[in-house]
């Protein structure tokens, strides 16, 4: 049984950048497109080789441009991912637009200055009425950032799924 024939990438032949460079862009294309995601394998160099056309040196300084630029990352004797973070080191994150906006920064930084001296208020509290009232402020200064707290929650990072072991 012959092994399959690998596709060649639709390469165009007046392209004016190196080998290397359409391999890196074709990588950052698959990523934008999702068929490459957050730790997703990369093929071997060997395999991308076959893929591309190229010689495995070629392939090689592909990877290490990658490496350079924090999309992917090696294990040794494992092989080339997708760094987890991609999504995130990405300029066009919807995080990133979110916090270059000068505006959200200053709502932010406010919004966490007026919490915290509510919480000092709260932790320096003498009797529960003022500890009520406290956390009636806080639940307040929250309700009035609602819009502020959902746009950077939609875009943060999800905790991951596994449960931290509680102590004993």
């Amino acid at each position: 049984m012959s092994p399959e024939p690998v596709p060649q990438p639709d390469w165009d032949p007046d392209d004016p950048r190196v080998l290397f460079r359409r391999i890196v862009d074709d990588i950052l294309d698959q990523i934008e497109q999702g068929i490459l995601y957050p730790k997703a394998p990369l093929p071997s160099a060997r395999k991308m080789a076959d893929i591309y056309g190229v010689g495995v040196m070629t392939v090689q300084r592909a990877l290490r441009e990658l490496q350079q630029l924090r999309v992917t990352y090696s294990i040794a004797g494992k092989g080339t991912f997708v760094h987890p973070d991609i999504a995130d080191l990405r300029d066009d994150a919807p995080l990133r637009k979110t916090l270059a906006d000068p505006g959200h920064i200053r709502r932010l930084v406010a919004y966490l200055a007026e919490q915290q001296r509510v919480l000092d208020r709260h932790d320096t509290a003498e009797t529960a009425k003022d500890r009520n009232a406290a956390m009636r402020d806080l639940l307040a200064l929250a309700q009035n950032n609602r819009d502020l707290i959902d746009q950077i929650a939609a875009h943060a990072p999800r905790p991951t799924t596994e449960t931290p072991r509680s102590r004993h």
